[in-house]
């Protein structure tokens, strides 16, 4: 992969299966953090759920407490937490998006807060609370409206339709 590379010229001997106690300046973690979704596009899911929690645990160790590393925890917990639930590691799924809605909430990183409400609202149903997710769902949706993002909404409110069997 090209971000294997890019990563390598600033940090020829890094070890990518253990990031753990590496550390890492903004845009070597943001590099890193673009491999998930690349590992996931191109059908490496398992791989890319560990290198993503390698990341994670990676970003903990950090010494800053940046807004970009903020958005950058938040990016790989997201894109894991979707491939997660894809797998039907609906606890593992829930337990980051949870973790990345109280991030964004804390470091007021709002823009992720819809499709990370729409992901807990997913979660909330699989784990039986259909009345908590259609509430997500009400706010969420109008404020797509509100914003002019007609294919999220959409998105959303054709799921709600199919899965909780309301109009929104």
């Amino acid at each position: 992969m090209k971000i294997e590379q890019a990563i390598r010229l600033t940090k020829p001997d890094i070890d990518l299966t253990d990031l753990r106690h590496e550390l890492l300046s903004r845009d070597e973690a943001q590099c890193l953090a673009l491999r998930v979704p690349g590992l996931l596009y191109a059908g490496r899911a398992v791989e890319a759920i560990r290198f993503g929690e390698e990341l994670l645990s990676s970003l903990d160790h950090q010494a800053t407490d940046t807004l970009e590393y903020h958005e950058i925890r938040v990016n790989v917990e997201f894109n894991v937490s979707q491939r997660l639930e894809l797998e039907g590691r609906y606890a593992d799924a829930a337990r980051l998006v949870r973790q990345a809605k109280g991030e964004c909430l804390e470091e007021q990183l709002h823009s992720y807060l819809p499709q990370l409400l729409y992901s807990e609202a997913r979660m909330d149903l699989r784990e039986g609370r259909a009345e908590e997710s259609q509430r997500k769902l009400s706010v969420v949706i109008p404020y797509l409206d509100l914003i002019g993002d007609a294919v999220g909404a959409a998105v959303m409110r054709g799921w709600a339709a199919r899965e909780l069997g309301v109009s929104l």
